[in-house]
């Protein structure tokens, strides 16, 4: 069961903390990223965390997140990385934009050539057809 009133609570202490995070692209965090709703990834523990990786940092206070998963997967949704010697996937579904202040540690740095592999691998996946309808047909109409 999912405790959202717990997770206000956390949430509401992330909002008014005046702790400032320097963080980088390609940087994996222990970020609290909440409980959320249906399917979404949650976080754990306490704080409601999890690692992401950082994809695109907008300014020092806004970045696009990606949650990376510990559970071995494979599919077009997925990428491979090894963090520490323990086998993770980026959930690229998962994409989503986070405040700094939801960073909680630091953990480690994608290797430059790992990073641009799964920059690719987002690309073909926003220029893929839906894997569930099939190809589209594309018409103009909204």
């Amino acid at each position: 069961m999912k405790d959202f009133v717990k997770w206000h609570i956390v949430k509401k202490e992330i909002e008014t903390s005046l702790r400032r995070v320097f963080f980088l692209e390609r940087e994996i965090w222990w970020c609290a990223v909440g409980e959320n709703v249906g399917t979404e990834q949650d976080g754990k523990h306490e704080r409601f965390a999890r690692p992401v990786l950082v994809i695109r940092k907008f300014n020092s206070d806004l970045f696009w997140a990606i949650p990376l998963t510990s559970s071995v997967k494979e599919g077009i949704f997925y990428f491979p990385l090894i963090v520490h010697g323990i086998q993770r996937a980026a959930i690229l579904s998962q994409l989503k934009t986070m405040s700094s202040k939801r960073l909680l540690r630091r953990i480690a740095k994608v290797h430059p050539h790992v990073f641009s592999g799964l920059i690719e691998k987002m690309a073909s996946l926003l220029n893929k057809t839906d894997p569930l309808r099939g190809p589209q047909v594309p018409n103009g109409n909204l």
